[in-house]
C-alpha cells in the first residue's frame, strides 16, 4: 500500500525477502579498470591505428595497438610513412557527412583514404610488387595506421620527384584530371575558373590547367592564400568569400566569362559561377551538398550549349576500375615527366593527430595536411589483462557466415585462433565469404562452416560432439543467429512470433544443452538494445531478445558462465548499413551508430569483465527521452547524466541574463544580429549585406565555413547547434528562432512567470492550453 501511494518516480520495483529493489540502467564505469589500465608510449614501428572515440569530437581521436596481419595470397603489407587527410575524412570524424553521400562508394565510412609507404610483405599471388617497393596506395581499409595490409587494387609507384610526405595526393589529381581533361576537355587558351585554388584539388587543377595551356582564374578565402597563389605566378585571383568575384571576372574578361568551372562551393556561389560560363562552357561540380539536397539549376542557361557534370572519384573507384587505374597511371607519368610537381604539405607526427585534424578544420592550410607514421611514438591506453581469447581453442559462432557474426570470425582469426565453427542455415553461399575464409585458413585459422539449422537440437548436438572429438577444446560461444519479421502487434500471429523467436530462443537452449558438460570460458548471446528501450513494430524481436537477457541470468543461477550483450546500432553491417533511411530515423531519435571495430574492442572488454548483462550502444539519452516522455526510472540516471550541466556554461548564463531583460521580439532581434555578425565575420562581408530572410546557403557558406560559423555561434551563446542544421540552409530569422527554442527554461523561472500573470491572463492561458 505504501509503495502504491508513495509519491516517487520509480516505475519498476521489486520486493524480495523484505527488501525493496528498483531496476535501473547504469553506465559501465571506466574507472573500474583504472587499476588495470595505463597509458604507454608505443613506437610507430609497431602496429598502431588511429580511431574515433566519439563521432563528432576531434579530441576523441586516439591510437590503439593492433595486430600485424600477414598478407593473404592476393594482398600486400605496407609500412606507412604518411597518410593524407581529405575533406571527407574531416567530415567523417565530425559526424557531418550524409549517409547518402557515402552509400555505394569505395571508401564508405572509412577515414584515411590514401597513404605512402614501403612494401614489407607480399602474398603468394602478388607478382607486381616486391618487398622494398615504395608505393602510394588507396584503400577502404583506412590509412591512419603504421601498417596496412591491403589488396593492391589502386596504387602507383611513388614518383621519384616527390617525398613520402608529398606523395599521398593522388585523389586530388584524379579529380582534377578526370574533371578538366576527360570531362571538360580543356583546350589551350581556354579560360578556367578553379575555386579554392590553394586547396589540394585546387592545386592539382592549377597544374593540370598549366599543362593544358589554359588561362587560369582562381579564388581563395584569405589574404594569405591569395598571396600564395600569386607567388605561383597566377594573375587572376579573387576572394571566394565574396560573390563580387563574378562581376570582377566579367570585367577582366570583357564580359566573356569562362569556358570551364571546377567547383566545390555550394549555394549561391554555385549559381553565380554557373552563370559565368560562356557559350559551350562546361561546369564540373565536385561538391556534394547541392547534390545531396537535390538543388535545381536555371535551365535557360543550357540553351547556350552549356554542360554540367558532377564527378565523385570515390564512386568511380567503386564502379569504374579501368577508369580509375588509367587516371592513376596518368598521374604517375605526369610526375615523372615534370608537368606535375609536389605542392605544399603540412606534416604532423602521428602523436599530433588531433592537432592535425583541428588544423584542417580551421581551414588555414594550403595544399595538403598529412599525418606522418615514419618515426616517433604514440600514446595508447593499455589494459593489463590476460588474453580472453585462447589461440589454441575452438570457438562457435551462430549466424557466423554473415553480418556481425562473420566480422567476429575475422576478428578471432586476426587474433590467431586456430579453429572456428561458423553455424548458419545457408552455410557458405557467396564468393566474398568463401574468399575471406580462404584468407583465414591461409593465415593459420581452420574454419568449419556446415549448413546447420540452429533450432534443430539433434543437428546442434552432432556438431558439438564432432568438435569435442576431433577439434581443440571448445572455449567459447558467440550466439548471434537471428531472423527479422517486423510488424505491428495486431498484425503478428503465432507463426510470425515463432519465426523470429526460434533462432534466438531455441538456438540458445540447444547450445546450452549440447555444451552442459563443457567448461566454457564464456557463453555470449547477442540480445538487442530493443529489449531495453522497446521498438514499435518489433514485438516478436523484442520478446526473443528479452528471453536471451533472462537466459543469461538463468545460466548464472546454475553455476554456468553466461553473458548477454544488448547490442545497439552497427553502422557498417546489418540492417542500418543496408538501409540508410533506418539510420536517419534512429539518429533522429538519438540512437547513434558505431563502427564494427569499436564494437569488437568493447566485446573483448565485456568478455574480460565477465558480466551477466551489458548494453553496448551509443545513445543521446537527453534527445531520446524527448520522444519517450514515459521512459520511467529505468533510464533516469542516464537521462539525468546527459542533461546535467546543459545550461550552466558562462556563455549561456550571460545570454539568459541578457535576454531576460527583453521582450520576445527583442530577443529574436538580438539573436538575429548576433548571427549576422558571425556570418559577416566568416564571409568577410559588411554586416549590412547579410539578409535576414535569405537562406544562409545562398550567402556562400560552404561546409568548412559552416563549421566555423557553428563554432562562432556556440562560443557566443553556449548553445549547441550542429553543422548539419546550418547546412540545411535556414534563414537568419529561422536560425535565431531555433536558438531561442534551445534556451532551457527552469521550473522556477516558469513559476516566476506564472506568478507575474494576472488572474485573467492565467485563465486565458489555461483556456488556450485546454
Amino acid at each position: 500500500f505504501q509503495e502504491l501511494t508513495a509519491n516517487n518516480a520509480d516505475t519498476e520495483v521489486a520486493f524480495r525477502t523484505g527488501k525493496r529493489f528498483i531496476k535501473q540502467l547504469q553506465r559501465s564505469r571506466a574507472d573500474e579498470d583504472s587499476d588495470n589500465q595505463k597509458t604507454v608510449k608505443v613506437p610507430v614501428s609497431e602496429p598502431v591505428s588511429l580511431e574515433i572515440g566519439s563521432p563528432g569530437k576531434i579530441e576523441s581521436l586516439h591510437h590503439v595497438k593492433t595486430t600485424l596481419k600477414a598478407p593473404a595470397k592476393d594482398e600486400i603489407q605496407v609500412k606507412v610513412h604518411a597518410a593524407s587527410i581529405n575533406f571527407k575524412d574531416l567530415l567523417k570524424v565530425l559526424g557531418q557527412i550524409s549517409s547518402k553521400v557515402i552509400e555505394g562508394t569505395y571508401f564508405g565510412n572509412t577515414f584515411g583514404m590514401e597513404c605512402s609507404g614501403v612494401v614489407t610483405a607480399v602474398g603468394s599471388d602478388i607478382k607486381d610488387h616486391k618487398v622494398g617497393d615504395e608505393i602510394v596506395v588507396a584503400t577502404p581499409e583506412g590509412c591512419f595506421s603504421s601498417y596496412v595490409t591491403v589488396k593492391p587494387q589502386y596504387f602507383v609507384p611513388k614518383p621519384s620527384t616527390v617525398s613520402f610526405d608529398e606523395a599521398p595526393i593522388m585523389i586530388p589529381y584524379m579529380t582534377a584530371i578526370h574533371g578538366l581533361v576527360n570531362i571538360a576537355q580543356l583546350q589551350p587558351g581556354e579560360k578556367v575558373l578553379i575555386h579554392n585554388g590553394s586547396g589540394a584539388v585546387g592545386q592539382a587543377a592549377i597544374q593540370v590547367a598549366k599543362w593544358k595551356g589554359a588561362e587560369i582564374y582562381t579564388t581563395a578565402g584569405t589574404e594569405d592564400k591569395r598571396a600564395f597563389l600569386k607567388s605561383e605566378g597566377i594573375d587572376h585571383i579573387y576572394n571566394s568569400r565574396d560573390l563580387s568575384y563574378t562581376e570582377e571576372i566579367l570585367k577582366d574578361t570583357d564580359d566573356y566569362g569562362v569556358d570551364v568551372v571546377i567547383n566545390a562551393i555550394a549555394g549561391e556561389s554555385l549559381y553565380q559561377s554557373f552563370k559565368l560560363l560562356a557559350s559551350y562552357g562546361r561546369f564540373v561540380e565536385i561538391g556534394k551538398r547541392d547534390i545531396a539536397e537535390n538543388t535545381g539549376l536555371p535551365m535557360n542557361i543550357f540553351n547556350r550549349n552549356i554542360s554540367f557534370t558532377h564527378i565523385d572519384i570515390d564512386r568511380i573507384m567503386q564502379e569504374r576500375f579501368a577508369l580509375a587505374k588509367s587516371l592513376l597511371s596518368e598521374i604517375y607519368k605526369g610526375f615523372e615527366a615534370g608537368y606535375f610537381y609536389a605542392f605544399p604539405v603540412k606534416s604532423f607526427p602521428a602523436n599530433e593527430a588531433v592537432e592535425a585534424y583541428s588544423f584542417v578544420r580551421q581551414s588555414q592550410h594550403t595544399g595538403k595536411v598529412i599525418i606522418n607514421y615514419a618515426e616517433g611514438e604514440v600514446e595508447v591506453e593499455e589494459l593489463q589483462r590476460p588474453d580472453v581469447i585462447k589461440k589454441d581453442g575452438t570457438y562457435i559462432i551462430t549466424g557466423g557466415t554473415g553480418g556481425f557474426g562473420f566480422e567476429i570470425a575475422k576478428w578471432l582469426a586476426d587474433k590467431g585462433v586456430k579453429q572456428l565453427i561458423l553455424l548458419s542455415r545457408s552455410g557458405v553461399n557467396n564468393d566474398d565469404v568463401k574468399n575471406a575464409i580462404a584468407a583465414m585458413e591461409e593465415s593459420g585459422t581452420q574454419v568449419w562452416a556446415p549448413s546447420v539449422d540452429i533450432t534443430d537440437s539433434k543437428a546442434v548436438k552432432k556438431v558439438v560432439d564432432e568438435a569435442n572429438k576431433n577439434l581443440p577444446p571448445i572455449k567459447g560461444i558467440f550466439h548471434g543467429a537471428m531472423v527479422l519479421d517486423d510488424g505491428f502487434l495486431n498484425d503478428l500471429n503465432r507463426e510470425r512470433f515463432k519465426t523470429v523467436m526460434m533462432p534466438k530462443v531455441q538456438g540458445a537452449i540447444n547450445l546450452h544443452k549440447a555444451t552442459l558438460n563443457i567448461p566454457l570460458d564464456f557463453f555470449l548471446s547477442f540480445s538487442s538494445i530493443s529489449s531495453i528501450i522497446g521498438n514499435a513494430g518489433q514485438a516478436n524481436y523484442v520478446a526473443a531478445n528479452a528471453f536471451l537477457d533472462a537466459f543469461a541470468h538463468y545460466r548464472r543461477s546454475q553455476g554456468l558462465t553466461a553473458t548477454t550483450v544488448n547490442l545497439g546500432v552497427l553502422s557498417e553491417v546489418g540492417v542500418v548499413a543496408r538501409n540508410a533511411d533506418v539510420g536517419h530515423l534512429l539518429e533522429g531519435a538519438g540512437i547513434k551508430g558505431f563502427t564494427t571495430k569499436l564494437a569488437l574492442e568493447a566485446l573483448e572488454d565485456i568478455i574480460a569483465r565477465n558480466t551477466t548483462q551489458t548494453g553496448l550502444f551509443d545513445i543521446n539519452w537527453k534527445k531520446w527521452s524527448q520522444g519517450n516522455a514515459a521512459a520511467g526510472s529505468l533510464f533516469s540516471e542516464l537521462i539525468d547524466a546527459d542533461s546535467a550541466g546543459a545550461d550552466v556554461s558562462p556563455q549561456l548564463a550571460a545570454l539568459v541574463d541578457e535576454l531576460s531583460l527583453m521582450g520576445s521580439q527583442e530577443q529574436q532581434a538580438y539573436l538575429e544580429q548576433l548571427i549576422v555578425n558571425e556570418i559577416a565575420q566568416v564571409l568577410k562581408l559588411p554586416a549590412e549585406k547579410v539578409e535576414l530572410t535569405r537562406g544562409i546557403n545562398f550567402l556562400g557558406i560552404d561546409s568548412l565555413m559552416a563549421v566555423e560559423l557553428e563554432r562562432g555561434i556556440s562560443s557566443k551563446t553556449g548553445l549547441e547547434i550542429s553543422t548539419m542544421e546550418l547546412l540545411s540552409g535556414p534563414t537568419v530569422q529561422q536560425l535565431a528562432a531555433t536558438l531561442l527554442d534551445k534556451i532551457p527554461v527552469s521550473e522556477n523561472e516558469l513559476i516566476d512567470e506564472l506568478d507575474n500573470l494576472s488572474e485573467e491572463e492565467l485563465d486565458a492561458m489555461l483556456d488556450a492550453v485546454s
